[in-house]
């Protein structure tokens, strides 16, 4: 039973509501015709009731100009936190599927998304109201105390806004940490020298030869650090991927293996590749 002054649940025996002091009528539960589904969800939409309702009866999907604008923000509002949640996992996979992109690029890269919410968030907010009001219905509370429990689980939230921007923030930072992990031991090899070729960095090297650089820290059950140089080049007259895998012990660092189209090459076969890769740079 619940208290419908305050919404809070009593004990079968209470006679006052512990929170408000209100007095508790048994029999409420009983009362009258239930409530309609267009007035459970004018109870938890609220104010802007009319709004979605009008936007729910139209075939297709309808445009919320909101969820466009200020995406997960929105959903925080009207306190749709799961989807607040599942967009910061959409964008932390994001940043891995296009961390290589500028900030510029890969904002722009999001418009698609930010549409797609624009179009579907309407569409969703139906469903997240109508789970709701499919949960109040199964309760055994008189029709008050529905209007009370769903405008407590729905309408609209600051403190939602606030939630969604923290969610966002969290998984920013988790972004961050996982982005940046081993960056500054990829580091030690990329700004490091080989003894044959002290003139020019491992990075400047392999990067001015190959094509689609990329440099990666490796997690594996090898005791040392791994890091993994992926490249495009031309070796024996044929274009071919190179990976390049260095060990990192301490601030030395040395090549554990290297492969060309997945073939392994030799220890005379790497320091042929090492001494095209630097002559062919001027050195």
């Amino acid at each position: 039973m619940y208290c419908v002054r305050c919404g809070n649940q009593a004990g079968r025996e209470d006679k006052f509501c512990q929170a408000c002091g209100h007095q508790l009528n048994k029999d409420t539960a009983s009362e009258g015709e239930p409530l309609s589904e267009q007035e459970m969800e004018e109870a938890f939409v609220g104010g802007e009731y009319g709004y979605y309702r009008e936007k729910w009866e139209m075939r297709g999907n309808s445009f919320n100009w909101a969820a466009f604008l200020v995406g997960p923000f929105w959903f925080g509002y009207r306190k749709m936190y799961l989807v607040v949640l599942l967009y910061s996992v959409f964008l932390l996979f994001w940043d891995f599927l296009f961390e290589n992109e500028s900030e510029p690029a890969s904002f722009f890269l999001q418009i698609p998304l930010y549409i797609l919410m624009g179009f579907m968030a309407n569409r969703i907010y139906r469903w997240h109201a109508r789970k709701k009001i499919q949960k109040v219905v199964l309760l055994p509370l008189s029709n008050e105390q529905k209007r009370i429990w769903l405008k407590q689980k729905g309408g609209t939230s600051w403190l939602g806004v606030l939630a969604a921007a923290g969610i966002l923030f969290s998984f920013g930072i988790l972004s961050y940490i996982l982005m940046t992990a081993g960056v500054d031991k990829i580091l030690v090899v990329k700004d490091g020298f080989f003894y044959d070729y002290p003139t020019m960095t491992v990075g400047e090297g392999l990067e001015n030869f190959f094509s689609e650089a990329d440099w990666m820290f490796v997690e594996d059950n090898s005791p040392n650090d791994v890091i993994r140089f992926k490249g495009l080049g031309e070796y024996n007259s044929e274009e071919v991927d190179v990976v390049i895998d260095f060990i990192l012990t301490d601030e030395s660092f040395e090549i554990h293996l290297a492969k060309v189209d997945g073939k392994n090459l030799s220890d005379s076969e790497i320091d042929e590749l090492l001494d095209d890769v630097f002559t062919t740079n001027g050195f």
